[in-house]
């Protein structure tokens, strides 16, 4: 080992020794898998003399609204509430058409930070309570809704996704520095690209099924509406790179599958490998930001880990074994 590598290699060490400190230095939270309400205005049950102007919900993390998801229902059963906005973690929904006394319920579904679906419900009462007091049960179970068909898919299209993430970072990493030149690349060239063919069938699979996963719909009643705020919907741009990050990799994988390089092109074929590491780190990163990691306390220590995690799981198991 060249002093040089020695160097680099001290320095990586201590690089993942001070962020390994940085973490357990980090005050414990409560875990939480989802966004959760953690205060209200007017509280949960409370009772008024006079209406507010509006509600607050506010959340343990950054929330995204959901179409037609979030609204105030009177004692009679009206909808009392206007168009609801977010602000960072706060939910707001102004209060309007306040005739009568009694309980309302406030019934939202929003999506969470690490891209999933959050419901329930709360009630406070102006005047007095009434008699629909008793309706938040039905409107939380109602807003917390998903399909059990729709999240079966849901959680099956992310994992063909990571499936095929294994094929292409392995085929790429064998062929790329350990495949013979003497041997055909006919065999894995499939293989790889039947990687990139799972990951792009997986990636629209989510977005599409996104639209009921959020909405809290199945997947026959599903609207414009609901594609369109999948696709625009943080979940929809992450992955919406991930294809865009897999069609480079894709095109740029391929001469280096398909032929043995010659001698003459080892600077172009590393000029292709650096911006191929590039664009897959892009890719891979998605993974991390559209889930858990992206949306902990220690979001950049947590991203990174999980992509130098999913990397290394793509190596070892294609790595060849004695």
């Amino acid at each position: 080992m060249t002093r040089s590598s020695r160097r680099r290699l001290v320095a990586t060490l201590f690089g993942i020794a001070v962020g390994a400190l940085a973490a357990l230095a980090t005050p414990a939270a409560p875990a939480s898998a989802h966004a959760l309400l953690v205060q209200s205005t007017p509280g949960a049950g409370s009772v008024l003399a006079t209406a507010p102007a509006e509600v607050v919900l506010v959340f343990s993390e950054p929330v995204g609204l959901v179409a037609g998801q979030v609204k105030i229902l009177g004692p009679g059963g009206g909808v009392a509430s206007g168009a609801p906005s977010v602000r960072g973690a706060a939910l707001h929904v102004p209060l309007t058409a306040v005739k009568t006394h009694g309980t309302y319920v406030v019934s939202y579904r929003v999506i969470s930070a690490d891209t999933h679906p959050v419901g329930g419900a709360l009630t406070f009462s102006i005047g007095a309570p009434s008699a629909n007091a008793a309706g938040v049960a039905g409107a939380s179970r109602d807003a917390g809704r998903v399909d059990p068909v729709v999240s079966v898919l849901m959680a099956a299209a992310r994992w063909v996704g990571f499936v095929g993430m294994v094929l292409l970072i392995g085929v790429v990493t064998v062929i790329g520095r350990l495949w013979p030149r003497r041997l055909p690349r006919r065999g894995p060239a499939r293989l790889g690209l039947a990687g990139v063919a799972t990951i792009a069938v997986a990636t629209v699979a989510e977005v599409l099924l996104q639209a009921p996963y959020g909405a809290g719909t199945t997947m026959l009643s599903v609207t414009g509406g609901d594609l369109r705020a999948a696709a625009v919907s943080r979940l929809g741009v992450l992955l919406l790179i991930r294809l865009v990050a897999l069609a480079g990799v894709a095109a740029l994988a391929r001469p280096m599958l398909t032929q043995v390089p010659a001698p003459a092109s080892r600077r172009l074929g590393r000029a292709r490998g650096g911006a191929m590491l590039l664009l897959g780190t892009v890719g891979l990163l998605t993974w991390p930001l559209s889930g858990h990691p992206g949306a902990s306390r220690v979001s950049g220590l947590s991203v990174a880990a999980d992509t130098a995690h999913l990397a290394a799981v793509g190596v070892w198991l294609v790595r060849p074994h004695p």
